[in-house]
């Protein structure tokens, strides 16, 4: 929230009643998906802001952050049989963030 400091890991552990390394993995995923950003305090403290709006942030933009692959060795882009399976993806995604479950993240 605004004017507070940003979380620890322990901090979100407590608050979401989830071990500290469960918290750590998605902290992470949540860095590598730019949802997240560090900053470390004066004092040494390492804490975690929203690195988007949390205003606008949905449930969706999670999900789509989450899915996106962290390693591209192998280049499929060109092969017809991605190209068919990435338009279905496009018009799932598409689906979802046209439901009536999708919603502000922040709402939850």
């Amino acid at each position: 929230a605004r004017g507070e400091s940003p979380a620890t890991d322990r901090e979100i552990s407590k608050e979401l009643k989830l071990p500290l390394k469960i918290i750590n993995i998605l902290l992470e995923k949540l860095l590598a998906s730019n949802l997240l950003f560090q900053v470390t305090s004066s004092q040494g403290r390492r804490g975690y802001s929203p690195a988007i709006d949390i205003e606008t942030l949905t449930i969706m933009d999670v999900i789509t952050a989450f899915e996106q692959p962290t390693d591209k060795c192998i280049d499929v882009s060109a092969a017809l049989e991605f190209k068919a399976l990435e338009d279905r993806l496009n018009t799932f995604t598409r689906s979802a963030r046209n439901s009536s479950g999708e919603g502000k993240l922040k709402d939850i």
